[in-house]
């Protein structure tokens, strides 16, 4: 088992995807940037968040062999020619007949979230805040629905596709995945099974993810 820190200069290290290339093994970073992985010398690791770079690094004896290695990554730095916002008051799900009003469904992780942090069911929410259990909670809600999309998405497209179509290196392939399932827009257009607008969002983000990490 790895156990590692990533710092960053004014940038948030919390979240971030860590994956190991061999065995697929995922892990999140904690919000100090703390995470643990299996992992053996030799073992390629790859980093990636919309906030940073993506990175590689091949686990060395000694980093098995520190109690805590350190990983050093770049902040993602983008610029905006112009944002503009459009508020629709009146489109919603509900709005739209995808759920029924007043309706509302969770999955196994966000009804722990909720029983551990919220309401006057909570066995005991400010227990639980000083002991760090309500931020693993929020982790691994975050990771339960990342693993959706990430299945969702491989279901529908084989790693050929973002190899010869976009041009993703064949070893950042799991991490652009990661990158992309972090797009709120494209996740809605994913779960909404538009397979061919789904593959042109996909473009426009591996335009970005390239640009952004130097492929």
């Amino acid at each position: 088992m790895c156990k590692g820190k990533i710092i960053a200069p004014a940038s948030n290290v919390s979240d971030i995807n860590i994956i190991n290339v061999q065995t697929e093994k995922y892990t999140v970073s904690d919000g100090d940037g703390y995470f643990s992985i299996p992992a053996r010398a030799g073992d390629t690791l790859m980093f990636s968040a919309v906030q940073c770079n993506a990175l590689k690094m091949v686990i060395k004896e000694e980093d098995i062999q520190k109690e805590v290695f350190f990983v050093k990554i770049e902040p993602a730095i983008t610029q905006l020619s112009e944002v503009v916002i459009v508020q629709y008051k009146n489109i919603n799900a509900v709005a739209l007949g995808i759920i029924p009003a007043g309706m509302k469904s969770y999955t196994p992780a966000e009804r722990r979230l909720k029983a551990g942090t919220k309401g006057i069911l909570a066995v005991d929410p400010l227990l639980n805040a000083i002991s760090g259990r309500a931020a693993q909670l929020k982790r691994d809600f975050a990771t339960e629905k990342k693993e959706f999309w990430l299945e969702k998405l491989r279901e529908l497209f084989e790693d050929a596709v973002f190899i010869n179509e976009l041009s993703i290196p064949s070893d950042f392939v799991r991490a652009f995945q990661y990158y992309i399932v972090e797009d709120k827009h494209f996740t809605d257009v994913l779960d909404s099974d538009k397979k061919e607008l789904t593959r042109f969002i996909m473009g426009e983000l591996a335009a970005k993810y390239k640009t952004l990490n130097g492929l």
